[in-house]
């Protein structure tokens, strides 16, 4: 973890990466997140995932799809978590920055402006 990230309950590493949204949504999947709640028409703008015992929870962001994907691009804004990144044990965090670099592994561009 970062300085910048130590007190900070947000992960921006992997902000701006623009990948295909079938491909997120399998990564996702296959690795145990959980799509988030579907909104209006049926469009998500997050997975998450729990770790109950530890009381611990990861959100990660991006730009939406709809629930079946549209096989087009999406982009990824953030990682949340539920405590401070200083609070989440070494292994804990690690693995979800693993997680998150594996699932914008085939990323071949990057929306440096990702905030606007």
């Amino acid at each position: 973890r970062t300085e910048d990230e130590a007190d900070s309950k947000s992960m921006e590493r992997f902000g701006g990466y623009i990948l295909n949204d079938l491909s997120l949504i399998g990564k996702m999947q296959n690795m145990g997140w959980y799509r988030g709640q579907a909104e209006d028409a049926g469009i998500f703008y997050y997975f998450y995932r729990e770790d109950k015992e530890q009381g611990l929870m990861a959100e990660l962001n991006f730009s939406g799809t709809y629930v079946a994907g549209e096989n087009e691009d999406v982009t990824v804004l953030d990682v949340k978590f539920n405590k401070k990144i200083s609070e989440l044990s070494d292994r804990y965090f690690s693995e979800i920055v693993m997680q998150t670099a594996k699932a914008v592994s085939s990323s071949q561009e990057r929306n440096e402006h990702w905030k606007k």
